[in-house]
């Protein structure tokens, strides 16, 4: 059989040595084993085998390259080889003799076997698609997968042929694909040699066992006496977690609990100094049984020219602890060039992470236990070495505090990604964020004033600049870029009035370098809703005109009911009717409708209406010939930014903002799945501890339960028992356990856990 599946001499070479057989329940061959390991399973669908990572070294030593071979990118070798899909984007060759549903080999570019698995597609699609899963990895060379446990059974029994006789036991073809494994072996009772995995587990699961019942034991402390220290309670998680790194996380919900591990895997960024010096550093930080220290090991194996990664050292032979992996980002040409990284940059980064450790910040216990790898940047025209070290050592120094503080949060990144602007661009892509805004309307043919007025405008960053329909009528929409070179930073609308084409017109202004684009609402809602998503797609905001649009929120339910909402709607006043009252009614119920959405107002509004219009909520003040017809565009326009009120924001402060965390930054409580480690070096005796939700929220009510619980308890059960005092006993006997009450707080303790106790039970 198996030299017919893989070829003439598979079966020789596959099965040669100590050969041990495991058979199913039906006395069937299920698996091939060679002492420990697990060379093949064969499937009961079609008889065909399925190789284990043994199994594949065999067959990948027989036949040379291309046979039998997938080959994968050098990036995606860390995935695949922990067991995990191989996409066909990632696929290099196929050997074009294979067909879909083979069980083939995946090796590196240099042939090194890194998994084996099932082809899913032919090897003409796998080359011509480029997407979707291209083989089906069933172990990888790093990780030996538990799918063979499975390995494709059908879901009718092998036994049909014989009876269901065995069926109700528990048949090797079960729906679920189980072939008598899934329990771990094949009569585990009395084969100790048929493991689910063929694993020594056993001092794994001691120390799991050992480091849970400390933590069942923590929160049995919290839950009978909420007296003790809480930071008693979390070094019970550091305790139990400081070997491995895991943080083990214990919800208390109907008397059973609920244990979880993560790995420690936290990410920081940093960047410093300036000229062709400037430090740029990203890193992992993270324990050596993590991924973190897989991405190391694979740093040190894997070179690729002109990037080789180099161990941090202090000075020749003298390493740095914890262990890091520098990587160069540039790549290194000349000898000039490596000099930099192996001399004032190897050694800045390997500087900063002792010190990171002298200082706390990274807690000396565990610097043997963790591992870093830093990606670090060094331009081809940096030349002056001082400069070069003290950049890097503080980019790589600021890099490790914000990864082992979380920094930044969530809510700093939304914050902050609609104010900043990154250096190195060279410009400021401006987003409508913080309003009010004015918007100057330019409702002209005159490009020659357009530009000498928009060179006027004050620089604001609560201003607008709105290439009017009149303008690109003239001009075309590569008027947009003739405005951008005259402001390079302005927000630029670029009113289409689109009524056909939506996703054309759209796409016109985002290839002009526009900001935002104008759709008519008397477009057909699909035209609109084409507008919007292309709009969104390229990255630009999409404006809804109301010109003439007798009911706005219909339209705005409509396009809810598409799920292709504006970022904008412009209430428009036409300037025919601008004797008649402004249409400002249904701004509340737009923004009920679209709470994100922005609502403008055109047409009529100049200085003596801003407040009015500000009163009725509009975010955008759309201001024509108010500004543009004036005698001083400048300073009219000023006056209408005082009006509204609006402070610009501090870019310096922007700029420089490198957010320190003080006791608030080390003991937020981060959302369920943004889980990461916590340190704070000013806490004593207690440098390294996790934090979670529910811990907070398990010791939090377990303070609130035990003053509730002081009270009614005593309060409850001293009425009872004064009761059955009343009934059976002296005064006297009264007395005395009343007094014990009183006097002797451990005989009330003693009384809350026995009955703490049953309730567990």
């Amino acid at each position: 059989m198996a030299d017919y599946q893989f070829g003439k001499g598979a079966g020789d070479v596959l099965f040669e040595g100590d050969i041990r057989f495991v058979l199913s329940r039906t006395k069937r061959i299920r698996q091939v084993w060679s002492g420990e390991d697990r060379l093949v399973t064969l499937r009961a669908s079609d008889g065909f085998f399925t190789l284990g990572i043994k199994g594949a070294e065999r067959i990948h030593r027989l036949f040379p390259a291309p046979l039998l071979r997938v080959v994968v990118v050098d990036d995606a070798v860390p995935f695949v080889s922990q067991g995990k899909t191989a996409f066909a984007k990632h696929i290099v060759s196929v050997d074009p003799a294979l067909r879909a549903g083979d069980e083939v080999l995946i090796t590196d570019r240099n042939d090194n076997l890194i998994a084996t698995g099932q082809l899913l597609l032919s090897p003409q699609e796998v080359m011509a698609t480029g997407q979707g899963p291209g083989v089906n990895v069933r172990s990888g060379i790093l990780k030996e997968s538990k799918d063979w446990l499975r390995d494709d059974t059908s879901d009718e029994s092998d036994d049909t042929s014989d009876g269901s006789d065995d069926t109700s036991d528990g048949s090797d073809d079960t729906s679920d694909g189980s072939d008598d494994t899934s329990d771990g072996s094949d009569d585990t009772s009395d084969e100790s040699d048929d493991t689910s995995d063929g694993s020594d587990s056993t001092s794994d699961e001691t120390e799991n066992l050992i480091k849970h019942s400390i933590v069942l034991f923590s929160l049995f402390i919290i839950h009978v006496s909420g007296r003790l220290n809480f930071w008693i309670i979390i070094s019970f998680y550091s305790i139990t977690s400081i070997n491995s790194y895991q943080l083990i996380l214990c919800i208390h919900t109907e008397g059973k609990t609920m244990v979880k591990e993560i790995p420690f895997f936290n990410i920081g960024e940093a960047l410093m100094g300036t000229g062709s010096e400037l430090a740029h550093v990203d890193l992992m930080i993270g324990d050596k049984k993590g991924p973190v220290g897989q991405a190391f090991a694979t740093g040190m194996t894997q070179l690729s020219a002109g990037h080789t990664p180099l161990l941090s050292v202090i000075r020749p032979n003298l390493p740095t602890k914890p262990s890091t992996l520098i990587v160069p980002k540039v790549t290194l040409k000349k000898g000039a060039d490596t000099a930099k990284i192996f001399g004032p940059a190897q050694s800045a980064v390997a500087k900063a992470i002792a010190d990171a450790v002298e200082e706390g910040i990274i807690p000396k216990d565990i610097a043997e236990d963790i591992v870093v790898v830093a990606s670090v940047f060094i331009a081809p025209d940096a030349e002056d070495y001082s400069k070069i070290y003290r950049y890097n050592y503080g980019a790589t120094k600021l890099a490790v505090k914000r990864a082992l503080t979380g920094f930044p949060s969530i809510d700093k990144v939304l914050e902050e990604s609609n104010k900043s602007t990154h250096a190195i661009m060279g410009f400021k892509v401006s987003r409508l964020w913080n309003p009010p805004y004015l918007q100057v309307a330019f409702d002209t043919t005159s490009l020659d004033f357009v530009l000498r007025a928009v060179r006027e405008l004050p620089q604001n960053d609560h201003l607008l600049i709105e290439a009017g329909t009149p303008l690109i009528k003239s001009y075309g929409v590569n008027v947009i870029s003739k405005i951008r070179e005259a402001r390079p930073d302005a927000f630029i609308v670029a009113d289409l009035k689109t009524l056909d084409t939506g996703n054309l017109e759209a796409r016109m202004v985002a290839d002009a370098a526009g900001d935002a684009a104008v759709v008519s609402a008397l477009a057909p809602i699909s035209t609109i809703a084409k507008f919007i998503d292309e709009a969104h797609k390229t990255g630009i905001y999409a404006v809804m005109d109301t010109l003439n649009c007798q009911d706005p929120v219909a339209v705005m339910k409509d396009l809810k009911k598409l799920g292709s909402l504006p970022d904008v709607v412009e209430l428009h006043r036409a300037i025919d009717l601008e004797h008649t009252k402004p249409r400002w009614d249904c701004i509340d119920d737009i923004k009920k409708i679209s709470p994100k959405t922005l609502v403008a107002v055109a047409g009529g509004v100049k200085l003596e209406t801003v407040p009015d219009a500000l009163k009725a909520k509009a975010d955008i003040l759309v201001v024509g010939r108010a500004i543009t017809g004036s005698k001083d565009i400048r300073n009219t326009a000023e006056q209408i930014i005082a009006k509204i009120g609006n402070p610009e924001i501090d870019q310096f402060r922007v700029m420089t903002d490198f957010w320190r965390p003080g006791k608030a930054g080390y003991f937020s409580v981060l959302s369920e799945l943004k889980i990461r480690l916590k340190a704070d070096p000013e806490i004593p005796d207690l440098p390294f501890f996790f934090l979670q939700p529910q811990v907070w929220e398990i010791c939090f009510l377990s303070v609130v339960i035990e003053f509730v619980f002081e009270f009614a308890f005593n309060f409850v059960l001293g009425l009872f028992l004064s009761l059955l005092l009343i009934l059976f006993l002296s005064f006297f006997v009264r007395l005395f356990v009343f007094g014990c009450f009183l006097f002797f707080p451990w005989f009330s303790g003693f009384l809350r856990f026995f009955v703490y106790c049953r309730s567990v039970r």
